[in-house]
């Protein structure tokens, strides 16, 4: 596992995480790196000892379809604010990349001089 100065790892876990998960978040702490749980239970060691909790409810019952959907939703709406966030503050690098991406997968040659 490598993590670079100035990152953070993030957990995804509706229970709160397994022992490879609980492995990993302790490989964090040693090495000093800063985690965020994303997780319904806030009383498990991954999420206890996160720098960041992001909470779902936890109101799902397995003979009720629409608890999944309501769980799924809010997973969705924490990455997308998450993602966010992240692409927001980097917004002139990220948006300069995505104007090559753009370019390079337009099919145009560089060689050619657009009017």
């Amino acid at each position: 596992m490598t993590a670079k100065q100035n990152t953070a790892a993030l957990f995804v876990s509706y229970r709160g995480g397994s022992s490879a998960q609980g492995s990993a978040a302790r490989i964090l702490q040693s090495r000093n790196v800063p985690y965020i749980v994303l997780s319904s239970h806030t009383k498990t060691p991954l999420t206890e000892n996160a720098a960041v909790r992001l909470m779902i409810p936890s109101y799902e019952v397995q003979s009720d379809n629409i608890a999944t959907f309501f769980s799924q939703e809010c997973f969705s709406f924490y990455l997308n604010l998450l993602y966010s966030i992240v692409y927001a503050r980097s917004y002139l690098e990220n948006s300069e990349r995505k104007k090559e991406i753009d370019f390079v997968t337009s099919g145009q040659s560089p060689f050619t001089k657009n009017d």
